[in-house]
């Protein structure tokens, strides 16, 4: 259930973290797509890293089951949001193609919604779980339930910016960026106000029960670049800088 992905670690390198963009059935057995929302999930990986060996610890790994979109790219918190992880997913459609059955190409399929989901995990939670035995285990690798995480405030999704590709965390980790390829902007969403949206309690659930934040009350701005955002990046006099792959630029 691991899709070679890119890789991200923890401000100081705890975990390196997975996200597994395409859903799939567990231990990769066949099930059909008629029950795509019954039999395929998302993952998210915490690989335990051991510094002094140099070497993952997989004993001290596991993994996070998500709702069945894919899950992209991720980013660590750091400094005022460190503990948390941030992930982009897309295909909140589930689409599944099929243009010869009448249903859209599939590529246009998964960009028919306005908006995908930021996952936002408290992965010091979900350690705290790991640590308590709060998991299964599928395939030799620990896997804290989807419904664990729900029921112990661990997850919660907000919109973002269809098909989402870049997702980078301020060095103060006070903002998080997102950008979709499908959208001209960029969206900057504050860490402080998704704290207090999440104090304040989430009012509606995803489709699989995930608490979600709304989108009004977690974005800090909006910045239109340009076309085709993608990656965003810091320096240390306050400017920040994404590219853009259909504009061939940098804003």
């Amino acid at each position: 259930y691991l899709n070679d992905h890119a890789l991200f670690t923890t401000p100081t390198s705890d975990y390196v973290i997975q996200g597994g963009q395409y859903a799939m059935p567990y231990s990769g057995e066949y099930a059909p797509l008629s029950d795509y929302e019954n039999s395929f999930v998302g993952i998210v990986t915490m690989w335990k890293f051991d510094r002094e060996a140099g070497r993952i610890d997989t004993d001290k790994s596991f993994a996070l089951e998500l709702p069945p979109y894919w899950q992209d790219l991720c980013d660590a918190g750091k400094r005022v949001s460190e503990g948390w992880i941030f992930c982009n997913s897309f295909n909140t459609e589930l689409a599944l193609g099929g243009i010869e059955s009448g249903n859209p190409p599939f590529e246009a399929g998964v960009s028919r919604n306005t908006t995908d989901y930021m996952h936002i995990i408290d992965y010091k939670g979900a350690e705290a779980l790991f640590e308590a035995g709060e998991f299964d285990m599928v395939d030799g690798m620990a896997v804290i339930r989807l419904e664990t995480l729900v029921a112990n405030n661990i997850l919660f999704n907000t919109p973002e910016p269809r098909s989402p590709h870049g997702v980078d965390v301020a060095p103060h980790g006070d903002f998080i960026v997102v950008s979709g390829k499908l959208d001209p902007h960029t969206t900057v969403y504050s860490f402080d106000k998704i704290q207090q949206a999440i104090g304040a309690g989430p009012s509606e659930l995803d489709q699989f029960g995930v608490p979600v934040l709304q989108f009004d009350d977690v974005v800090e701005a909006q910045i239109e670049v340009g076309l085709g955002p993608l990656h965003t990046q810091f320096d240390n006099q306050g400017y920040a800088y994404t590219s853009l792959c259909l504009d061939t630029a940098v804003a």
